[in-house]
């Protein structure tokens, strides 16, 4: 703090002073007498002000009397929790964390990491940057998020080659929906969007609502005797599909907005270029 690199640190003991702390504060209130006395040099005024005096007087002897508090007396209060976030038990005792505040007036929002680091080395204190820590954290969550991701695809991909029995069917019916999810990747990235984990969700969702369709449509148009309304149940499932996530699309909460835009276009793409790329051949169904 002297070298200007921090402006200050929350501390447990701000909400949980230490024994010897509040020793100390208790053994500075005066004694009774004193009290007494002090109140009386410095109230000199009507002659009902002794009387106003009294309560103090008790009140100073039970603020000397009483034993330390500790932890177990903030139970149900605000301060427990401010207290609890602050302090880590261990087998070996006790961890506690003193979150920074950057200087008054500093160019940026971010402490000198490495300088804290290098002033803190053989101390017994350590500095964490929470905001590398959670990002590490978080891009080895979606790097694990997409290797499975993509071995689920692969999963549905040997699927659907074993039902379908020939590439050129496999083939007809994954090019729809790779060619949804492309689409809209590509529209958000153009919009400014910045893509993260919850895209990727519904990403994964765009595949599993577009697989039923191109499935469908590409056993529909394989099927002479095929019935056209057939068609209408994959229009409405289609239409309340796209209904229910655009209205996520419009809110405020970024979960659920992620998913929305996601979701609506990539599940009325998924339809269109699954009837406009699904090949028209008229086989009997196996």
């Amino acid at each position: 703090m002297a070298q200007g690199l921090i402006g200050g640190y929350d501390s447990p003991a701000r909400f949980l002073p230490s024994e010897a702390l509040q020793r100390e504060r208790q053994r500075a209130l005066p004694a009774p007498e004193a009290l007494s006395r002090d109140l009386g040099r410095g109230l000199l005024g009507p002659p009902r002000w002794p009387a106003w005096q009294k309560p103090f007087w008790p009140a100073g002897a039970r603020a000397r009397a009483p034993a330390p508090m500790r932890r177990e007396d903030l139970d149900g209060s605000a301060l427990a929790i401010a207290v609890d976030s602050l302090l880590q038990p261990h087998a070996d005792g006790w961890t506690a964390l003193l979150p920074l505040r950057p200087a008054p007036g500093a160019a940026g929002a971010d402490l000198p990491a490495e300088v804290l680091r290098a002033a803190l080395q053989g101390s017994g204190a350590s500095f964490i940057d929470l905001k590398q820590e959670f990002e590490s954290l978080y891009g080895s969550y979606l790097r694990e998020a997409i290797a499975l991701s993509l071995a689920g695809l692969a999963g549905i991909v040997l699927v659907l080659g074993a039902s379908l029995r020939r590439p050129s069917r496999l083939l007809g019916v994954m090019l729809p929906i790779v060619a949804a999810v492309l689409i809209v990747i590509a529209s958000l990235h153009a919009l400014g969007v910045r893509l993260h984990l919850l895209h990727l969700i519904g990403m994964l969702l765009i595949v599993a609502v577009g697989s039923n369709y191109s499935l469908f449509i590409e056993r529909w148009r394989r099927d002479p005797h095929a019935d056209p309304r057939a068609l209408l149940s994959v229009l409405v499932a289609c239409a309340t599909t796209a209904i229910g996530f655009g209205v996520l699309s419009l809110s405020s909460v970024p979960v659920l907005q992620a998913v929305g835009v996601t979701v609506a276009p990539g599940a009325v793409l998924a339809l269109l270029l699954s009837a406009v790329l699904t090949p028209a051949e008229k086989d009997p169904v196996p």
